[in-house]
């Protein structure tokens, strides 16, 4: 386990003055002295959008120098305790603090089901919001659960925009406004609107309301966005010629499967559901 003692003695290795040392794969790990403990960080990007040389206007991705790697942190290592701050996969977690965390089954409570191995090889098991704290061998939460509440009226006006958009996407469809677009066109124009990876709308609601906020009738390219989240087909592209036009698409089916996977983190953003402490919904 990566407690203070092994951190010390790890990070007295070779690291570099960017992004610190390296404890695994894409993880890295740096001392904060005004705190006196370890921030550990999951490496998220190496690689930057640049100019290309070779074709005037347009950018390639490359390897960015280290103080431009994109990290976020997820545990801090103190003296007394282990303070986990944000939730990764679980086998780095696991692997460095034996501490795996999952959804919780219910959207009835907040936060999420959380296990720590402690030293009898016994399994303890919470339900809480970070930050999880571990301390003299026990797994607690700083924030218990909450209870989860909803607002009807919201609710109904968020379900409004979902289907004005989707009525939109439909008629457009039918139209075969979408057919003879190719993905090259729309990763160009995610580009220019400075997004460059999905989950940089996916993990940020408010990006993604911003981008449904931002359809105009009037404008087919304000809808690119939507599309290039709904191409289901985007990790293979390795495999096909993305000069390709994407041709006779569902894209209603797929805008629906975009809806759901965001559906939560729209109803929390817009403030539809709310989660309470027991005793302010008792009051």
């Amino acid at each position: 386990m990566l407690d203070y003692t092994n951190a010390a003695r790890l990070y007295e290795g070779r690291k570099d003055k960017h992004v610190g040392r390296k404890v695994r794969n894409r993880v890295y790990m740096k001392y904060d002295p005004a705190r006196d403990c370890f921030v550990v960080n999951e490496l998220l990007s190496t690689c930057q959008w640049v100019p290309d040389p070779n074709r005037p206007g347009h950018v390639k991705y490359q390897r960015a120098p280290k103080e431009r790697w994109k990290v976020r942190p997820f545990a801090e290592i103190y003296r007394d305790r282990i303070m986990i701050t944000g939730a990764i996969h679980n086998t780095p977690m696991y692997e460095l603090f034996r501490v795996a965390s999952y959804v919780s089954r219910t959207v009835k409570l907040s936060g999420r089901t959380w296990f720590y191995k402690d030293s009898t090889r016994n399994f303890q098991k919470i339900n809480g919001d970070l930050p999880i704290m571990i301390k003299d061998d026990k797994i607690s939460s700083l924030t218990p659960a909450k209870v989860r509440v909803m607002d009807s009226e919201k609710q109904n006006e968020m379900n409004r925009m979902i289907q004005s958009i989707r009525n939109l996407i439909k008629v457009r469809t039918k139209l075969g406004a979408f057919d003879k677009l190719t993905p090259m066109q729309v990763d160009e124009h995610m580009r220019q609107i400075n997004i460059e990876r999905r989950w940089q709308v996916f993990d940020n609601p408010a990006k993604f309301l911003e981008l449904l906020n931002a359809v105009n009738p009037e404008d087919l390219k304000s809808f690119y966005p939507l599309l290039w989240l709904a191409d289901g087909n985007w990790y293979y592209r390795n495999y096909r010629n993305n000069a390709d036009s994407y041709g006779r698409v569902d894209w209603v089916a797929r805008y629906n499967n975009l809806i759901n996977r965001m559906r939560e983190k729209m109803r929390r953003e817009l403030g539809v559901v709310k989660y309470v402490e027991a005793d302010e919904l008792r009051d």
